[in-house]
This record gives C-alpha cells, structure tokens and sequence, in this order.
C-alpha cells in the first residue's frame, strides 16, 4: 500500500478515535513529516475526502478506502487492490499493520 493511503488512514484514526485533528503526521520509520488536513495532505498536494467517514477517499487518482474501528483498534481495506489493513490508536501514536507489506508502520500526531 502507498505511504500516502497508510499516511491518510492514521490521520483518519486519529480524528476518528482520539478525536484529534493533527496538523503534522510524522512517520516514526523514516521520519518523513507532512502537513495535513481533512481535505489535503500538503506534502503531495493530494486532495482527501470524508476522512471522518467509513469510507475514506484519497483523491489519487480516486482511492477508496474502507474503515471501521472498534475502541482504540480499527481496520478495512483498500477497495481497488484489496489490500487489507488493521491497526491501533495509543494516545497521539497510530500503528497500521499493512497485510500487503507484512510490515508494521508507526506514525505520530503533531
């Protein structure tokens, strides 16, 4: 999955079950931050959408992306690969589990 889609999940995470709407989300791996908010992520000029919705949508060309959370845990899928991906809240820190990659990726919210 693009950085960009695990980028906008762990935003939506965090306006979804923290209620907090982060101005910079710092990946925790290569410490690569960006500016974003419900309808932009500055750092690639892309346009988002519904980002406090089960169905997200990252205007790149056009990506859905489902997600549903339960607590502090959340999970979905990209509709056009079918990717799947799972993950977790803890205070200002998201970790996605990205099931195409098998990698876990950490993100901070600023």
């Amino acid at each position: 999955m693009k950085e960009l889609v695990r980028r906008s999940i762990a935003y939506a995470a965090g306006l979804q079950i923290a209620d907090r709407r982060a101005q910079i989300v710092l990946s925790r791996q290569g410490r690569d931050r960006s500016r974003m908010s419900e309808d932009l992520d500055e750092r690639t000029g892309c346009r988002l959408s519904a980002m406090r919705t089960r169905r997200l949508l990252v205007h790149d060309p056009d990506t859905r992306i489902l997600f549903d959370h339960h607590g502090s845990r959340f999970s979905g899928w990209v509709e056009q690969s079918g990717q799947r991906y799972s993950g977790k809240v803890s205070g200002d820190v998201v970790t996605i589990y990205d099931n195409a990659v098998g990698a876990h990726f950490r993100y901070q919210l600023e």
